[in-house]
């Protein structure tokens, strides 16, 4: 089914080495990146282990980058509604994101692309209202949600293009994207179905843990999508303060 260590402190000493230019009336600044060792365009070794490296780093959050925490992420609420099931989170945390592993990176100079492939430890809490029916089974409740998803195979192939920064250097940018994932395995938790009717919630959670896959492709997609679309942001205000001197070698 397809479906988007180095340690923190070292985000001070990127910090403590910002070159800054004064523009106008605004403060620009670009930050040197000591834990990434940059990288041929064609050395796939070395951008794995560069990739490796900005992870934990990126995910922390960087404040003064407007890079927001990813783990934990915190989103208000979500909705989707496909196939007749209406689900609507709110109050949602993600954590786990710190701890994914890079599988492999390449890149592609003809066509300004890098596709990276990782697997990831995602688990996911938040507060739920369902209604509607899931394949057959009719469905409704309020209460907790969540599900632990020990390892989350995600591909992500990036257009990027190279941009002049108001520091005057080259930056990157993931101008566009498109991501697959597929969990090998989900542990879905939820509380309160049918009003607290155990006896007749409890084979409908038994069918959704069971058919975890089917319930993942019924309102798994646009959940991911935003994830990823902030996890792309997030990484592209991390870039538009490192100059791509500090990413490859020419």
């Amino acid at each position: 089914m397809a479906l988007h260590q180095q340690k923190t402190h070292k985000i001070a000493q990127s910090l403590n080495s910002i070159d800054l230019c004064k523009i106008s009336s605004n403060l620009y600044f670009s930050i040197t990146v000591p834990y990434i060792k940059p990288c041929k365009w064609d050395d796939s070794t070395c951008l794995k282990a560069s990739a490796q490296a900005a992870i934990p780093v990126i995910t922390a959050g960087i404040p003064e980058l407007g890079v927001a925490s990813s783990d934990p992420m915190v989103v208000e609420k979500m909705s989707t509604n496909n196939a007749g099931l209406n689900l609507d989170l709110s109050k949602i945390t993600i954590t786990g994101l710190s701890q994914c592993k890079v599988g492999k990176v390449s890149r592609d100079l003809d066509r300004s692309t890098i596709v990276l492939s990782m697997r990831c430890p995602v688990t996911l809490d938040s507060h739920y209202n369902v209604s509607g029916t899931l394949v057959i089974i009719p469905i409704e409740g309020t209460g907790e949600f969540g599900f632990t998803a020990e390892n989350v195979k995600l591909k992500l192939e990036a257009k990027i293009e190279e941009e002049t920064g108001a520091d005057g250097k080259n930056h990157w940018k993931i101008a566009s994207y498109k991501h697959s994932y597929e969990p090998d395995k989900v542990l879905i938790r939820i509380t309160n179905l049918f009003g607290g009717d155990e006896k007749t919630a409890a084979p409908v959670l038994d069918f959704i843990n069971q058919q975890w896959r089917v319930f993942i492709q019924s309102v798994g997609k646009p959940f991911v999508d935003e994830f990823v679309q902030l996890m792309v942001d997030n990484v592209n205000k991390w870039m538009a303060a490192v100059p791509t001197e500090e990413l490859e070698v020419v």
